[in-house]
């Protein structure tokens, strides 16, 4: 059975690749409905980037800007996290002037895992996507927790053919490995499975059965790791690297992070590395349908065997997990950070490592 997205159509945001292009083509495609550009407005300093772009081109209607509303930054978080988000508030305000804004209100919820699916449920309502033909959702200031409900939601609303939902999705990030190395978490929530990715965990509070644990790794994640694997007691565990990468040696550098971690706790073996194209999600998207169908061919006779994903990675990276978690059904678990502090960043030096990476995933090129 040939996968989902064995084909499929990327813009990477280089000057002969931008986004733009595949902006313009889906709009066309609505016949008159609107384009609506969904994003959460946090500290991260490249959370505007994608949507000036999007604003800056020469829309044959008039786009509407969907706001999902993430808590501010707590007293216990940096204060550079809160000077940012607070800077970045007024930008956007700024950028909206004139346009219509559709806004998910942030709601206090008992566990993070519960938070998603409530956001996804809004976004996917009738009355916030009327008129909407074509969806951007731009991942670059939203945590896993939401984003993954998010776009998994938008999928299922696609795939059931529900009235009046938008056929063109298409989903963003704005990348900068130098970005994610600075944003580091202060402590983390309990693990727990990711709304809408219970996968075989459907009925479980904690797995049974063989558990294969693939995390895509990424720098100061070594509090969620432990919190998960614990969590998980995987009988195995599959590390997921970035390389090829922007910076060549950073797989190397997280290895030599995670070293206690990968060797004297989750035991792992040079065999069970696994690498993945930094900035291509299908490349993980692919490695991941391979690697379930392999285990689940090899231990038939354990069942039930579960492939269980974790990502603490960039959002392209995350993006390719969870398109192999939406088509296989597999879990996804996660550690929430409780707060956030961004460490030494020069803004104006790192601005020029910002790539827009535009995926459009149900639509026009697979009709």
């Amino acid at each position: 059975m040939t996968a989902r997205w064995a084909d499929y159509v990327i813009a990477f945001g280089g000057p002969d690749d931008l986004p733009a292009s595949l902006w313009q083509a889906a709009a066309e495609s609505c016949e008159g409905a609107r384009s609506m550009f969904v994003l959460g407005v946090g500290f991260d300093p490249r959370a505007l980037v994608a949507l000036r772009q999007f604003l800056h081109l020469d829309h044959q209607t008039p786009p509407i800007v969907g706001r999902i509303a993430l808590p501010p930054p707590s007293a216990g978080s940096g204060a550079s996290a809160r000077s940012m988000a607070s800077a970045n508030q007024e930008a956007f305000l700024e950028l909206v002037a004139g346009i219509e804004v559709r806004e998910i209100e942030h709601q206090e919820v008992h566990a993070p895992s519960n938070a998603g699916p409530r956001v996804a449920r809004a976004l996917t309502s009738s009355n916030f996507m009327a008129e909407v033909g074509h969806v951007v959702i731009d991942i670059s200031s939203l945590p896993a927790n939401l984003y993954f409900p998010i776009v998994a939601a938008t999928l299922t609303s696609v795939d059931r053919q529900v009235p009046g939902f938008p056929l063109e999705i298409q989903v963003v990030a704005c990348e900068n490995p130098e970005v994610d190395a600075a944003i580091i978490k202060l402590g983390v929530s309990e693990a727990a499975v990711v709304g809408g990715f219970r996968g075989a965990l459907e009925h479980e509070s904690e797995p049974t059965g063989t558990v294969i644990w693939a995390p895509v790794l990424g720098e100061h994640a070594g509090p969620a790791l432990r919190a998960i694997h614990d969590f998980l007691g995987p009988g195995d565990v599959c590390p997921i690297l970035p390389f090829p990468a922007r910076n060549a040696r950073r797989a190397d550098n997280l290895l030599l992070e995670f070293q206690v971690e990968l060797l004297d706790m989750f035991r792992v073996t040079p065999g069970n590395l696994i690498y993945a194209d930094e900035r291509n999600p299908f490349d993980l998207y692919r490695t991941l349908a391979l690697l379930q169908e392999k285990y689940r061919h090899a231990l038939k006779a354990l069942e039930p065997t579960t492939l269980t994903l974790s990502t603490h990675s960039s959002k392209l990276l995350s993006l390719g997990a969870l398109l192999a978690a939406y088509e296989y059904s597999l879990p996804i678990v996660a550690a929430s950070a409780l707060d956030y502090e961004v460490g030494e960043l020069d803004l104006a030096s790192v601005k020029a490592g910002n790539h827009v990476t535009c995926t459009w995933l149900t639509g026009r090129p697979y009709r």
